[in-house]
């Protein structure tokens, strides 16, 4: 399958993706701290799915009415706070 992983998703989603054999582009490495609709506009014009963890960007895709090959919407933590946390 063919991915674009935003920023807020991170390296590791990223990378998790390329170790199971798909093809991805992470906005982080191509385009760092690309706006919203650049990233949407890429993603449709190469027919991938957007990976992202910002709900914001995954409200703007409905909002737009722009065609998408599909979005997921992550919510997941951040491991290196939990694990850097003094609570732990």
């Amino acid at each position: 399958m063919q991915f674009v992983v935003d920023e807020s998703a991170g390296v590791a989603v990223a990378e998790y993706l390329r170790g199971a054999g798909h093809d991805v582009l992470a906005i982080a490495e191509i385009m760092p701290q690309a706006d919203d609709r650049d990233i949407l506009t890429l993603a449709a014009s190469e027919k991938r799915i957007l990976v992202t963890n910002d709900k914001d960007l995954g409200e703007l895709v409905f909002r737009s009415g722009q065609a998408q090959h599909g979005v997921v919407l992550l919510r997941l933590h951040d491991l290196y706070v939990l694990s850097t946390s003094p609570d732990r």
